[in-house]
């Protein structure tokens, strides 16, 4: 009897393990037929060169294990399969959705998506703010360098808005960043900020913003592969004297990039309007460096107006006065040098934001036109000072004498 049953219990065995094994080659070749049915033969021969890749077998099962949840991996007939049917259900069903390859191009196990080994790589390079806020079509708005101002009978510097913080940043083709050697460059738009191109020499570079990253600080940095982080790098642009539009360049100097998005950072006085016409004043002092010279704060126009109407209401029979100098259309540093000189002198320490005006005024020849006579001065101080500015005689005994009109809110009182 207990031989009988030995006998029975190893055919009962065989007999398991001669099932399982035909199961198994059942299974295997389901697995074969479920993967050309759900993938095709289009993407079946690209899965097929998987064991060209020149990378060991196990390392991308093991990679395709990481991207997608379909169990482990293993390498069977020269696929790379998962048990149980997780694989079909899982990897073959997510390569339909969106692993789809177009013609040309390959599926890259490792890196999970389609590729063209044909295509060469292209690169983009984009120049950002770190904080600061676009100005309409420009990466953001500063304020001028060397805004003086006047207390107490000295001169001081009032530091402006005019620094700003950036980052460059490289990618390739496929959005990823891409440490790489890059060059900035500063330029400025010829006629930009109320200077007439033509009038003036040495705009560029010699006028232009700064860089700055470490201790690099010029119109003209570079920077090496090594300072790039994740294919960025911060660096700092601070706004010279003179308004205008600044462009920065930006290039890589060991591959080729395109330079994307917006370049330019505008330097200036927001909100500067020209003086309007009026029966109480008259215009002077307009060059061909300079088209427009009498741009001003909204608030200080209102004040030369009031000054303007008072001054002809008390003196009908005189002249009306000659405004002269205010600021340029975006303010900054105002050159008044004759232009067959310009160098980007300035006599005008001031006449920077729009709340600085001249009067011409000549108690020695008085001969000009528009001058306020000596016999008023007393007046057109006490009228300047009643609306806000403080007016005070400059280049005195001379032809170009004038009252100078500080009109801010701190000379206003």
């Amino acid at each position: 009897m207990k031989r009988l049953l030995h006998n029975n219990l190893q055919a009962f065995l065989l007999g398991l393990i001669l099932w399982g094994s035909l199961i198994s080659v059942v299974q295997a070749e389901r697995y074969q037929q479920n993967f050309t049915y759900f993938l095709g033969s289009e993407v079946q021969s690209q899965w097929r060169p998987i064991g060209n890749y020149n990378v060991n077998f196990q390392e991308v099962c093991d990679k395709l294990t990481t991207l997608w949840d379909g169990g482990f991996f293993r390498r069977w007939y020269g696929y790379c399969v998962s048990s149980p049917s997780k694989y079909w259900l899982g990897v073959a069903h997510r390569l339909m959705d969106d692993k789809w390859c177009e013609s040309g191009e390959i599926f890259d196990p490792l890196a999970g998506q389609c590729t063209n080994p044909n295509q060469e790589d292209e690169y983009t390079i984009k120049i950002s703010t770190v904080t600061a806020q676009a100005y309409a079509n420009y990466l953001t708005a500063l304020e001028p360098d060397k805004i003086w101002r006047k207390r107490g009978g000295e001169k001081f510097e009032q530091r402006l808005n005019n620094t700003v913080k950036l980052t460059v940043e490289v990618k390739d083709q496929d959005g990823n960043r891409v440490n790489t050697a890059i060059k900035l460059k500063v330029t400025v738009k010829e006629g930009s900020g109320g200077h007439i191109q033509a009038f003036h020499i040495d705009r560029n570079p010699l006028q232009a913003g700064k860089l700055k990253i470490g201790t690099l600080n010029s119109y003209t940095i570079n920077i090496a592969k090594g300072d790039m982080v994740n294919g960025l790098a911060e660096f700092e642009f601070t706004a010279p004297a003179i308004s205008g539009d600044h462009k920065i360049e930006a290039t890589c100097t060991d591959i080729a990039c395109e330079q994307i998005g917006k370049d330019s950072v505008w330097v200036g006085i927001q909100d500067l309007q020209p003086l309007p016409a009026s029966s109480n004043y008259t215009f002077i002092g307009k060059k061909k460096q300079h088209e427009e010279n009498h741009y001003a704060t909204l608030r200080v126009i209102k004040k030369i107006q009031g000054i303007a109407q008072h001054y002809h209401t008390k003196f009908p029979d005189d002249e009306i006065f000659a405004v002269n100098d205010i600021s340029l259309e975006r303010g900054g540093l105002f050159d008044v040098a004759p232009p067959e000189i310009v160098k980007w002198t300035a006599p005008h320490g001031l006449h920077r934001t729009g709340e600085d005006v001249d009067i011409r005024a000549n108690e020695t020849l008085g001969e000009k036109g528009g001058d306020i006579p000596e016999k008023n001065f007393v007046y057109f101080e006490l009228l300047a000072q009643k609306n806000g500015c403080y007016a005070e005689r400059h280049l005195k005994t001379t032809d170009g004498e004038h009252y100078h009109l500080y009109c801010t809110k701190a000379q206003g009182k």
